[in-house]
């Protein structure tokens, strides 16, 4: 018989070597970790700087979004809703910074009334929000005079006049659209009224009126501090009895007048607008287009009509 070499001994030795060498390196890493213990606590707080800088680069994102003059325009706009207007209902005030009151009537007008000039200003002579292509769209919530519960409506600005008889207002001409899905109705129909500047007030109503017929006027009040959102009051032409309230949203934007027009017109041959009496904007496709009228009536072409 062959004799075998004895192996035994020999396998527990390395086993028993590889079991001490094991626990020397953990011996040796413990060891550093307790020589180095500023490393870990050094690491822990660049973790938690780390997670607050991600937290400042979302608060700075945030608040990038908010516009600091729109901001102080609606907290205006909100403080005037609470403390109310100290001038009479034709009235308003002259600006954020006085007390004193001019007529609705005198805005605008070439003649400055208000001793610092606010109703003469560009801010409050300018259109603003009445740009025929102009779509707003929200809700309309019924008190009564119908049993219809909230539902979706849009208002379309389809044409904007301005007169140097009567500047003080802004001719409108609207399409409404509502649709009313628990009764199955679509109704759309013409509105016309005017934009009172200064307030920034829109009065509307159906153009049925002229035949006698009783119908509901819109009164919207652009009094958040911007030009995207109204407040609006549905009410009878007669007694002004509330139907409904709605709150509107500007949802599309023409851009092409102030883009191809500008906001004014320069005065040609001498003469502004060459005697014209009468600009009207008009809505086409969803753009704002002009034409102007002289005292008989008669269309002036305009080289920046379209």
């Amino acid at each position: 018989a062959t004799m075998q070499p004895n192996t035994g001994p020999t396998m527990r030795l390395l086993a028993i070597s590889l079991a001490l060498v094991a626990v020397v390196c953990q011996l040796v890493h413990a060891r550093r970790e307790v020589r180095n213990p500023h490393l870990l606590a050094t690491a822990m707080r660049i973790s938690r700087l780390d997670h607050e800088i991600e937290g400042l680069k979302h608060e700075i994102e945030e608040a990038a979004k908010i516009d600091p003059l729109g901001f102080i325009l609606e907290m205006h706009a909100r403080l005037n809703q609470i403390e109310g207007s100290k001038c009479e209902p034709n009235e308003v005030q002259c600006g954020w910074d006085t007390f004193d009151c001019v007529s609705t009537l005198g805005l605008c007008d070439g003649h400055q009334d208000c001793y610092n000039g606010w109703d003469e200003s560009e801010k409050t002579c300018s259109h603003g929000p009445m740009v025929a292509g102009n779509v707003f769209s929200g809700t309309a919530d019924w008190h009564s005079c119908q049993p219809w519960r909230e539902h979706h409506l849009s208002l379309k600005i389809t044409g904007v006049m301005t007169s140097k008889l009567f500047p003080a207002r802004l001719g409108i001409n609207a399409h409404v659209i509502a649709d009313i899905p628990h009764e199955n109705l679509h109704l759309e129909g013409d509105l016309e009224g005017a934009y009172v500047f200064g307030q920034k007030r829109l009065v509307l109503m159906s153009e049925r009126h002229k035949r006698g017929d009783e119908v509901l006027t819109f009164v919207c009040d652009f009094n958040h501090g911007d030009d995207e959102r109204m407040d609006c009051h549905m009410v009878t032409e007669a007694s002004h009895h509330e139907c409904a309230e709605m709150h509107l949203t500007l949802e599309h934007a023409d851009t092409h007048h102030t883009r191809y027009h500008g906001t004014e017109h320069e005065e040609r041959d001498g003469e502004d607008h060459r005697g014209e009496i009468v600009e009207h904007h008009y809505d086409i496709e969803g753009h704002d287009h002009a034409e102007h009228f002289d005292k008989q009536h008669r269309h002036i072409d305009h080289p920046d009509d379209d």
